[in-house]
This record gives structure tokens, C-alpha cells and sequence, in this order.
């Protein structure tokens, strides 16, 4: 006999009640079994499209091997090519948390290809697509094109810059006078997603808008209200 029911066994509630794929001797360790509370265990077979195994599911076509992988450590998405891995992952000696594959098919490979898009926005404060401790290191380009413009509207004044984009257009009709002031140290922790305090390094660039004759940067100084303090760089 190698499946069955039974009442026996007193009022347990992990006693084995149904099994399948082992003696009645052995019913604890059947593939499948159903305990006297209800709970389900297999080791086996198949459900909504899943194949069960001893420590894993998955559903893939077994002829590419396109398809979901899940066990304790992983799991791996895989089609045509393409994978999406996260978890415990070692190749060639190498520990990952997490492996992106993306190749273009012969059908779209006009198109761009994107491996990871992003796409955080909501908070008047700051939003941080990737964020953390760490190096960035890629074989290939590493840039942004967000911009901001800021216009001079008037003589002799002063333009506080928020720390909004890395790349800053000042713009003019005319005025002279006016000069651009670094962002506060609190305005650029607070984009950065970082503590007051923190030692940071950023960058910023300044284009020269056609029309500028002359115009100036600052940092701390004492050639306006405000802009004396400690808290500018």
C-alpha cells in the first residue's frame, strides 16, 4: 500500500491523516500528506502550472528553459534570452544579490533597450531612483539630462540655485549685476537623501546662456542678506 486514509493516532493535530507515495509505516515522510489540522505538504507534482519539487517551484518550458525558477535563496524569471534574477546568486565565483540580462530580438533591435526603468515621483522633497552605499561601476555611459534654467530678471540681485538638477542654464534679458549662489548645504542633503551634517561631494555645471556677457558664482559671502552663514558651502 502506498497511499491511504486513517483516524488513528489520537488527537494530534500534526498527525498524518492522508498521505501519498509511502507505506502507512512511513506516512510521515510521504511526498504528499495532510495532517489531522489541515495542513498540506508535497514534495511533488504540480499546481496552478507549478511543478513541485523537494525545496522548489517552477514553471518553465522544459525545451528552452524559458520560464519561473523559486526556491529558499532565489528567484529567476527567464524568456528568450532574457533574465531577472534576485537572491543568493553565484556565477563564476562571484556572490550577487541580483542579475539583469536584457539582449534586444532581431524584431526590435531599432528600438531602444532599457534592462531597469525607473520611476519615482511624488515627494516635494526629494526623489531617489537608487539609492545606498557603495561604488557604481559600469562599462558604459553614466549620464542624466535633467537641466534647470535660471533667469536673471533683474539688476544687481542675487539667485539663490536649488540643488534640482546637476546642470544649470543662466539665462539673462539684459540685467547686469546679478550673480548665482550655491545651493545650502541643507538644500543638497535633503535632495541626496542624506542627513544635515553628512560630508558630501556633489557637482554642479554652469552654462552660459547666449545674451550673458558676464556673471558670477558664490558660495558663502557676505554681498547679500543671508548668504553670510555657515550654512553655505
Amino acid at each position: 500500500m502506498v497511499a491511504g486514509i486513517t483516524g488513528e493516532g489520537g488527537s494530534d493535530s500534526n498527525s498524518i491523516r492522508i498521505w501519498a507515495g509511502s507505506d502507512e509505516e512511513n506516512r510521515s515522510s510521504a511526498p504528499f500528506k495532510v495532517t489531522q489540522s489541515g495542513a498540506l505538504y508535497s514534495t511533488k507534482g504540480q499546481i496552478g502550472g507549478f511543478n513541485i519539487g523537494s525545496t522548489y517551484l517552477e514553471n518553465k518550458d522544459s525545451s528552452t528553459g524559458d520560464g519561473l525558477y523559486l526556491d529558499r535563496n532565489s528567484i529567476l524569471f527567464k524568456k528568450e534570452g532574457n533574465m531577472f534574477a534576485v537572491g543568493h546568486i553565484s556565477t563564476l565565483g562571484t556572490n550577487r544579490l541580483g542579475i539583469i540580462t536584457k539582449t534586444n530580438s532581431s524584431i526590435d533591435r531599432k528600438l531602444p533597450n532599457f534592462g531597469l526603468v525607473f520611476d519615482v515621483y511624488g515627494s516635494d522633497i526629494s526623489n531617489i531612483a537608487i539609492g545606498g552605499n557603495g561604488d557604481v561601476v559600469m562599462n558604459g555611459l553614466v549620464q542624466g539630462f535633467d537641466y534647470d534654467v535660471k533667469s536673471y530678471t533683474a539688476n544687481n540681485t542675487t539667485y539663490e540655485i536649488n540643488f534640482d538638477s546637476e546642470v544649470v542654464i543662466l539665462r539673462t534679458a539684459g540685467t547686469t549685476g546679478s550673480f548665482v549662489n550655491l545651493p545650502s548645504k541643507r538644500n543638497v542633503t535633503s535632495r541626496l537623501g542624506i542627513s544635515e551634517g553628512t560630508a558630501f561631494c556633489s557637482e554642479i555645471t554652469f552654462v552660459a546662456d547666449i545674451g550673458i556677457t558676464e556673471t558670477r558664482v558664490y558660495g558663502r559671502h557676505g554681498k547679500a542678506t543671508d548668504f553670510g552663514s555657515a550654512e553655505f558651502p
